[in-house]
C-alpha cells in the first residue's frame, strides 16, 4: 500500500465529519496560487503587469530618481466572491465539456478585486523603505488594480468553475446553494503534527441544500479532517453528506432491484374435475420502488463494511387446515455492502446480491475525462432450484408437476429481465454522474476526479 493510501484508510475514512452540511468542497492554496500567479506572470502586451526600467529615448521628458529596492510589498484586502455567470460569459471550454449547457447553471468562484484599493494596503505588511518611490510604485499599483476590476472575463481572477445542475426529472446529489461561506483551512495531516506550510491551506466552501440555513458553528478547526488531500499532487477534495447522496439518490436508486427480484405469489380458483381446482400463478415485482427501500444493517456493519438489506416473505396457502391443496412461498433476502475505503486496486466496489443467486457490483471510479462515474460490472443471475414451492397433496401432483413446469420457465424468462434492471442503472447513474461532477480550476486545471469512497462514519462520501 501506498503512504498515501494508509492515510486515507486510516485518517480520511475514521475521522471524517460533515457537520450538518449536504457538501464541502476544498481547493488547495496552492491550486490557487497556481492561478493567482497569472494575474501578474502574464507578460502579454495588453497585461497588467507593470515593468520599472531606465530605458529612455532623447526625445524623453524625465526626471531620473534612485531608489533601493528590496522585498518591497504591499499587501490589500480582497474578497471571495460566489456568482452565477451570465449565458453570454461563460468560456467556450465550460461549454464544451458540457453536452447540454442549458441544463446547468455556472457558478464562478473568483477574486473580487472591486472594493480593493491602494488606500486598504496594510502598513504592518507592507514595505517600501524608500519615501521618494511610494507614490509612484502605488500608482501602478492603483493601475494594476483598475485593470483588475475591469477584467470582465475573469481571466486573472477565477479560481474555479462550478456546473450545477439544474431542476432535474430525479433528485440529483446536490442542488444548486442557497446558502455559501468560505473558510481558509491550515493544511495537517495529522492530529498530533500540527499545520504545514501557509501555502497548503485549503479554501473550503460549504453548501447547503433544500433551503435549510448553515449550522449556527462553521466547522471546527481540523484534526486530520478530511477535507485536506492525502497528497500534495491532489489539487483538493469533495465531500457529499450521507443523506445528500446516500440515503436521497443511491438508495432510491437501487431500491427498484428490491422490487424487480420479488415474486408475488397468487394462488387463483380454477373451478373444474380435477383434486386441486386451483391456479399457482405469480409476478416479479412488489409494488413500485418506495415499498422496497433499503434498510441499514447496523448488526452486521463494521468498520469495512456499511451492510444494507431488504426482505420479503409471503406463504399463501390453499385448501384445509387437514388438506392443503396448494402452498406457495416467496422469500427474498437483498444484500447491500458498501465497502469503507479502496480495495487494492484503489476502487470502492459497491456489491448487491440476493440468495436467489444474483449479484451485481457498482465501481466508483474517475474516468479519463475527470468525471466521477459509476460503473455497473459482474452481473450474474442463476434462479436455481424451485426451493420455495411446497406442494402437498399426492393426488395432485400431476396437475401441480405442470404448473411447477410453468412457473419455473416464467422465472427463468425473468433472467433477462433482472439483468437489465441492473444494467439499466448504469445508463442512469452515467446519466446524473456524466456531467455534473466535473469541476472546472482554469483551462488546463481542471479539478479531474481520481477516486471516490465512503468514510466510516457513514456521514459522507470522499472524492479526491
Amino acid at each position: 500500500m501506498t503512504d498515501d493510501y494508509k492515510l486515507l484508510a486510516s485518517e480520511r475514512f475514521t475521522d471524517t465529519k460533515i457537520y450538518g452540511y449536504d457538501q464541502i468542497t476544498a481547493v488547495s492554496q496552492s491550486a490557487i496560487n497556481r492561478q493567482i500567479n497569472r494575474s501578474y506572470k502574464n507578460a502579454a502586451a495588453d497585461s497588467p503587469l507593470r515593468q520599472f526600467t531606465t530605458s529612455t529615448s532623447k526625445d524623453d521628458d524625465y526626471t531620473q530618481k534612485s531608489a533601493t529596492i528590496k522585498d518591497w510589498r504591499v499587501v490589500s484586502r480582497v474578497r471571495l466572491h460566489l456568482v452565477e455567470l451570465d449565458a453570454a460569459k461563460i468560456p467556450q471550454f465550460i461549454k464544451k465539456s458540457l453536452t447540454n449547457l442549458k441544463d446547468y447553471s455556472i457558478h464562478q468562484l473568483l477574486l473580487d478585486f472591486g472594493p480593493t484599493d491602494i488606500s486598504t494596503y496594510d502598513p504592518s505588511l507592507s514595505a517600501i523603505e524608500d519615501d521618494e518611490a511610494k507614490e509612484d510604485f502605488h500608482t501602478h499599483v492603483k493601475t494594476y488594480l483598475d485593470k483588475l476590476k475591469t477584467d470582465n472575463d475573469g481571466f486573472y481572477s477565477t479560481i474555479h468553475y462550478l456546473p450545477v445542475l439544474k431542476k432535474f426529472d430525479k433528485q440529483s446529489p446536490t442542488f444548486a446553494p442557497t446558502s455559501l461561506n468560505f473558510q481558509n483551512f491550515p493544511f495537517v495531516t495529522t492530529s498530533y503534527e500540527g499545520t504545514k506550510r501557509g501555502e497548503n491551506n485549503m479554501l473550503v466552501y460549504l453548501q447547503m441544500t433544500q433551503a435549510r440555513q448553515l449550522p449556527l458553528d462553521l466547522l471546527p478547526f481540523p484534526k486530520a479532517n478530511w477535507v485536506v488531500p492525502a497528497t500534495p499532487r491532489y489539487d483538493g477534495t469533495l465531500c457529499f453528506s450521507k443523506a445528500t447522496f446516500l440515503e436521497k439518490w443511491l438508495l432510491p436508486q437501487l431500491a427498484p432491484l428490491n422490487n424487480a427480484t420479488t415474486w408475488v405469489t397468487v394462488i387463483d380458483q380454477a373451478p373444474g374435475s380435477g383434486p386441486a381446482p386451483y391456479g399457482l400463478k405469480g409476478h416479479f415485482g412488489n409494488g413500485n420502488a418506495t415499498s422496497t427501500p433499503w434498510k441499514y444493517d447496523a448488526e452486521n456493519s463494521n468498520a469495512t463494511a456499511l451492510k444494507y438489506s431488504y426482505t420479503y416473505s409471503v406463504t399463501k396457502t390453499e385448501g384445509s387446515d387437514v388438506q392443503k391443496f396448494v402452498q406457495q412461498t416467496c422469500n427474498v433476502w437483498n444484500d447491500l455492502e458498501i465497502p469503507v475505503g479502496f480495495n487494492a486496486n484503489g476502487e470502492s466496489v459497491i456489491k448487491v446480491f440476493n440468495v436467489f443467486k444474483w449479484n451485481a457490483e457498482l465501481v466508483l471510479k474517475g474516468g479519463d475525462d475527470g468525471k466521477l462515474k459509476i460503473g455497473v460490472q459482474n452481473v450474474k443471475v442463476d434462479v436455481g432450484s424451485q426451493e420455495g414451492l411446497f406442494w402437498v397433496q399426492e393426488n395432485a401432483k400431476k396437475q401441480l408437476q405442470a404448473v411447477l413446469g410453468d412457473v419455473q420457465s416464467h422465472i427463468k424468462t425473468k433472467e433477462t429481465e433482472i439483468s437489465g434492471s441492473v444494467n439499466h442503472l448504469k445508463g442512469e447513474l452515467e446519466k446524473l454522474f456524466g456531467e455534473p461532477w466535473k469541476f472546472v480550476l482554469r483551462a488546463d486545471d481542471d479539478f479531474l476526479i481520481n477516486k471516490a469512497a465512503f468514510n466510516r462514519r457513514v456521514s459522507s462520501m470522499t472524492i479526491i
